[in-house]
């Protein structure tokens, strides 16, 4: 905000254009970079420093080490709350969705590269379609159409990274932190103390790495680690097929279906007022592999088709173009119903008292009246001979809209929270299901909360070794993820 770049305007930002023939540029900013004197925060500091140190093409010695660290407000986020990013909603602690989260400012949030430049792609008929795409970033830099929206959105990181700085500093200062010996100092204090140079610390580490073997090991280590999810995995799903069976295609992975699975019926504190959570939540789900081919089975050459590729096979093969999609496919498969009331109205009124009289339905009225009461009662005659049901004049056969989706109803057990998340809702982070499940590898086993609520025994033995199991598949994932 102080930033003063000489006529005498300040707020400004620098963008610099590092593509192409600009290549270089960048290094005349090394000596600043590279100062303990002027510190800088990041969002994900170790990401840029190493991009930093290692992009250059034109040797070591263009390298540039970037020093005087000051904080990183991802690292500032997770001392703040760390369990954001399992059950805030909030999408976690990307820069996009703390902005949003902490700065109550529309012209201040980070917006996705998505929202701000996606196509849409196009579907086979040449029609925009719902999903977007997102164009080369050097074609985003280089057209004149987007160039500059595109250096707004590059240079507006920064400016999110400043403020949400400058959010998540008070809000640490208003945590207290109790010392050892008894002082009370703030988060922020500790943040200074022990995160700044720790995140420091770890960049270097990340920098200089430790050797393994990664063919032979680490091959080993992640079949073992697999095998011992998969056995973790399959324990907690048949502790929840015993205690929910409703609820036996819950996804572990899923800290919103943990949260309604675990809490669902219990008080919970929201906005300083106690409220329930409720206690039965529906999700939609994809249905497995067994349901999904099953539902291709019932699928013909038609199943695929949008109604403008319907239209023009019923033209290519002398039929009616018009009606819905269930109404053409019907026309396409042979399965279109007579159209009673056409046939009607080409009779004279006479011709439609003799029939009414031969079906010994009433000859009195109009034409009009004449029509509908024969129409109705074909159509009674034909549902009766085939069995199926004609939804209104002129339809085909209702034809249901097959999903790959299902409907996953989840009870919850009722379980008292013993964290939440800033907006109040029960937190299901890490410590939270460790405090459930007790410390199961203490001799004789120290059980968690979980044990209690389930009045202990056998039922909470079972219901301590399912949580610990749900929390021992998390922490091999993310050792997967991160290691293997």
């Amino acid at each position: 905000p102080d930033l003063q770049l000489g006529d005498g305007n300040k707020g400004k930002i620098i963008w610099i254009d590092n593509l192409a023939a600009e290549d270089g540029i960048l290094s005349e900013f090394k000596p600043f970079f590279e100062s303990n004197e002027h510190k800088k925060v990041w969002h994900n500091y170790g990401f840029d420093r190493h991009v930093l140190f290692n992009k250059p093409k034109s040797g070591k010695e263009s390298r540039i080490d970037c020093k005087g660290f000051s904080g990183d407000t991802m690292h500032m986020a997770r001392l703040w709350d760390t369990s954001m990013e399992k059950s805030s909603g909030k999408g976690g602690f990307s820069l996009e969705s703390l902005t949003d989260f902490l700065l109550n400012d529309s012209e201040r949030k980070k917006i996705s590269m998505k929202s701000l430049f996606g196509v849409p792609k196009k579907r086979k008929d040449g029609t925009d379609g719902n999903t977007f795409l997102l164009p080369n970033i050097e074609e985003l830099q280089t057209n004149p159409s987007t160039r500059e929206k595109f250096i707004e959105y590059s240079a507006k990181d920064a400016t999110a990274t400043y403020e949400l700085r400058e959010v998540l500093e008070q809000k640490l200062k208003e945590m207290e932190w109790i010392t050892m010996n008894g002082q009370k100092l703030t988060m922020w204090e500790f943040y200074n103390l022990y995160y700044v140079p720790f995140g420091e610390i770890l960049t270097d580490m990340e920098r200089e790495g430790i050797y393994v073997n990664a063919k032979g090991l680490l091959a080993q280590v992640e079949i073992m680690a697999r095998k011992d999810q998969k056995e973790a995995y399959d324990l907690f799903m048949d502790w929840v097929k015993k205690v929910r069976p409703e609820a036996e295609g819950i996804n572990p992975g899923s800290s919103v279906q943990i949260q309604a699975l675990l809490f669902g019926g219990a008080k919970t504190k929201i906005r300083g007022k106690t409220e329930t959570i409720p206690e039965t939540r529906v999700f939609k789900v994809e249905k497995d592999l067994e349901e999904l081919e099953k539902m291709n089975e019932s699928k013909d050459e038609y199943s695929d088709l949008i109604v403008s590729q319907l239209k023009e096979l019923c033209a290519q093969r002398g039929l009616k173009k018009t009606g819905s999609k269930p109404v053409l496919l019907s026309r396409l498969r042979g399965e279109e119903p007579p159209d009673f009331k056409a046939e009607f109205k080409g009779m004279d009124i006479e011709s439609l008292r003799h029939t009414c009289v031969a079906r010994n339905l009433s000859s009195e009225g109009k034409k009009k009246e004449l029509v509908e009461r024969l129409t109705c009662d074909s159509k009674y005659q034909y549902e009766l001979a085939n069995g199926e049901k004609i939804e209104g004049q002129n339809n085909g056969k209702t034809v249901e809209k097959v999903s790959k989706f299902k409907d996953l109803v989840i009870r919850g057990l009722g379980i008292q929270p013993v964290k939440y998340t800033v907006g109040g809702g029960a937190a299901v982070s890490m410590d939270v299901l460790r405090t459930l499940a007790g410390d199961l590898k203490e001799d004789p086993p120290k059980y968690g909360t979980a044990y209690e609520h389930f009045e202990g025994g056998k039922a909470g033995v079972e219901a301590c070794n399912a949580l610990d199991a749900l929390y021992n598949i998390g922490s091999i994932d993310t050792m997967i993820s991160n290691f293997l």
